[in-house]
């Protein structure tokens, strides 16, 4: 029984090691990685609150309008379907909200329908 419960916790510690490294080599990359121009920047969908895009969703098109007002895409791409909570699609939420920071229309595509 002894000989178990040290296997269970040297396994744990594995494991919380083996996340944690993960957590920091995520992190390190984001913090060193250098944007490339491409084609098109796409913005992954999020959660959509009642009054409007959830924290996650304005991160991540935070990132995109940068991105795009730096020059290294002249198009933006929004995905996203609708959630469990709001009937607004992910990827539209996105869309009206680069709009509304001044981003033309013509640049930004929203994809809602995926699958």
């Amino acid at each position: 029984m002894r000989r178990f419960i040290y296997a269970a916790f040297i396994m744990v510690i594995l494991l919380v090691l083996l996340i944690g490294g993960m957590y920091v080599y995520i992190e390190w990359y984001g913090r060193n990685c250098e944007p490339e121009k491409a084609d098109a920047i796409i913005v992954l969908g999020a959660a959509v609150w009642k009054d409007g895009p959830s924290p996650a969703l304005l991160e991540r098109i935070n990132l995109a309008e940068t991105l795009y007002r730096h020059g290294y895409a002249h198009a933006i791409i929004t995905t996203g379907g609708v959630g469990s909570f709001n009937p607004t699609p992910e990827g539209r939420a996105a869309r009206d909200e680069l709009i509304r920071r001044g981003i033309s229309g013509d640049a930004v595509y929203e994809e809602t329908h995926l699958f």
